[in-house]
């Protein structure tokens, strides 16, 4: 017994030693979601080089594909004259009540200016992402705090030595688990079928989930996480809400039309933008790229990306110029 508790001392002292600032959550979350972990552990490294944490960019897959933090950045910095670091926490799968919990987390300890949430249909659907959400709340430490008591939970929150093991259990989860979602660029997406045949891939979409992109109903759940979000505006921080584009030729197909899209899902998107008073920025149609500019219906190459990110960033800016987004800045 006197050896068992001499370890644990040891152990939290050396913890202690590798993670001296205290306020810091564990190196991992515990959650089986490998692409969350990997973009927790960037952050921390970000965070540890004393690199300032001033945006963060949220949502599934089609973020992460679409998005370049470092543009984006760019254009912020020069707008402001300041030097401007983004990070990228889009994971696939992720939906809003996925991105409440996460975005209450990053906000608490890294404390970022600037919060942009890149949404989509199959966002605010329980026809998607149930299993992100299981991954996520497979972790004890995010369950306790959302006020579920439990041993792990308390150890995770409070000893470094446990953030430790959490942080090697995330690690270990990432080479044993079976999970198949990851983000595009994490995945070998390039192969030898024509532009057609890879944006015609609306054939494999099950037909539940097609069912629900064409006549898209958004669940009470992923409000929820979207009022989470809304709400850490009170802690100084600016939250955007993003439009993420398709690709031009799948609107019948997949959404029954985009007139019946903008009536089910902007629309409703636009009432609660307007109610809660936060920038919504629409970016569809997206025409300023061609097709070759894309990996899949949803997600783009490198050179949509960079189409992409240059136009963000100028609506950003513009935001920025016209009052209607307000950064803070120290």
């Amino acid at each position: 017994m006197l050896i068992a508790i001499c370890l644990i001392v040891l152990g939290e002292g050396a913890a202690w030693l590798a993670d001296s600032q205290r306020d810091r959550p564990p190196p991992g979350l515990g959650t089986n979601h490998p692409t969350v972990e990997e973009r927790w552990r960037d952050l921390r490294k970000a965070a540890r080089r004393s690199e300032s944490i001033d945006c963060v960019f949220f949502g599934n897959s089609m973020v992460g594909s679409a998005i370049d933090a470092g543009i984006i950045e760019q254009a912020i910095g020069n707008e402001l004259g300041q030097a401007v670091n983004c990070y990228d926490l889009s994971a696939s799968g992720m939906t809003a009540s996925d991105v409440g919990i996460f975005g209450e987390i990053v906000v608490e300890f890294y404390k970022p200016s600037l919060i942009v949430y890149g949404i989509s249909a199959r966002d605010f659907s329980e026809a998607f992402g149930q299993d992100v959400d299981e991954a996520m709340l497979e972790s004890e430490w995010i369950r306790y705090r959302q006020g579920e008591p439990s041993p792990g939970g308390w150890l995770g929150h409070h000893s470094e030595a446990y953030g430790q093991v959490l942080g090697l259990t995330s690690w270990l989860k990432y080479f044993s688990t079976n999970w198949t979602h990851r983000d595009p660029e994490l995945l070998d997406l390039q192969d030898d079928r024509t532009v057609e045949e890879r944006l015609g891939v609306v054939n494999i979409i099950p037909g539940d989930q097609l069912a629900a992109l064409k006549t898209p109903e958004v669940s009470a759940s992923d409000i929820a996480g979207l009022d989470q979000l809304m709400a850490l505006r009170d802690q100084s921080v600016t939250v955007i809400l993003v439009e993420m584009p398709v690709y031009e030729g799948v609107w019948e197909p997949v959404f029954g039309g985009y007139e019946n899209y903008a009536d089910r899902f902007l629309a409703p998107m636009d009432a609660y933008a307007e109610e809660n008073d936060v920038v919504f920025i629409h970016s569809t149609p997206f025409t300023l790229v061609d097709a070759e500019d894309w990996i899949d219906w949803e997600h783009m190459e490198k050179s949509g990306q960079r189409v992409f990110s240059e136009w963000l960033g100028e609506q950003i800016v513009d935001g920025i110029t016209e009052g209607k987004i307000e950064i803070p800045t120290d």
